[in-house]
């Protein structure tokens, strides 16, 4: 499979392009499915235990423990250095959607992602103060989940709810007096969510964030979100809260202009920024890129290529 190419980005963008009414929708889509079929060979999507495994392999390699928070809501899987150095500021990595469809109509039955780009991010992080958090349902059983869970309720009140206990209990076991969220694709949106609802968030960033996804449905011409909170709606919450959000160049899934709707409705706010990361996707390459966009979050000089 080419370089930046995976099995869980094909899916997204296949869905994505599904056909409507119109022959040439339908011949793009006929287009992109072959594509699918051409580079994976038409093999099943990995099962949740491999996908768990995969996570485990390489957060074990790097060191890092993996952790199940029992909310109150929704059991949360984390996973976080196993000798790590704390200080009063921690950095909380959200994960996105994972693999929340398979096709137009069907969706998936476990959100767990195939390609963990928040766990990526974090795990790239250059300091070891970092926790990552999965979304709920992802890395763990399901008695405690429904299928909008992941879907049309992604980023409902008690899916916010749950992420956000999760992040009091590891906050209150470490001592930590605030926080620094970065959240991943939809991993964004529960990021800008929460930070809107508590008062120790010093940063907010996102990667690909979906930040309106009003705009978002309507521009792929999917069924709306109807379950679930819009961070675009909860600007006075968040308008005093330093922001950055790294959208990629090439990102066909969230394209840029979904952050910069997000950003006009702050008007000509000094705490928020759009960064378009030129060369990227969705998918490729953020978590070489991390070190970097996190240098530039804290006003450092960066060179990006």
């Amino acid at each position: 499979m080419p370089m930046g190419v995976n099995r869980q980005s094909l899916i997204a963008l296949a869905v994505t392009l599904l056909p409507r009414t119109k022959l040439g929708s339908l011949l793009q889509f006929t287009a992109v499915l072959f594509s699918v079929c051409y580079l994976t060979a038409c093999s099943p999507v990995p099962s949740h235990s491999s996908r768990f495994s995969h996570a485990s392999t390489i957060t074990e390699e790097a060191g890092w423990t993996s952790e199940l928070i029992n909310t109150s809501i929704h059991s949360v899987r984390i996973f976080r250095p196993a000798k790590p150095d704390f200080n009063k500021q921690i950095t909380i990595f959200i994960e996105g959607d994972g693999l929340a469809w398979l096709s137009r109509d069907r969706p998936s039955l476990n959100p767990t992602p195939i390609n963990p780009i928040g766990l990526k991010l974090a795990l790239s992080h250059p300091d070891s103060n970092a926790i990552y958090i999965a979304r709920p349902c992802q890395y763990t059983d399901l008695n405690r989940c429904k299928i909008s869970d992941w879907t049309k309720g992604r980023f409902s009140s008690s899916i916010v709810a749950a992420v956000n206990e999760a992040i009091s209990v590891i906050k209150d076991r470490l001592g930590s007096e605030s926080l620094i969220l970065v959240g991943y694709s939809g991993g964004g949106a529960i990021a800008t969510l929460i930070a809107a609802g508590r008062d120790d968030v010093k940063k907010l960033i996102t990667v690909g964030g979906n930040l309106d996804h009003a705009i978002w449905t309507q521009h792929h011409r999917i069924s709306p979100l109807t379950d679930s909170l819009n961070p675009i709606k909860f600007v006075d919450n968040l308008k005093d809260i330093p922001q950055w959000h790294f959208v990629g160049s090439n990102d066909q899934i969230v394209p840029p202009y979904v952050s910069e709707s997000y950003k006009s409705a702050f008007g000509k706010s000094d705490h928020i920024q759009v960064i378009l990361v030129e060369h990227t996707n969705h998918y490729c390459c953020w978590e070489r890129l991390w070190g970097n966009l996190w240098l530039q979050a804290n006003n450092k000089t960066i060179n990006i290529d």
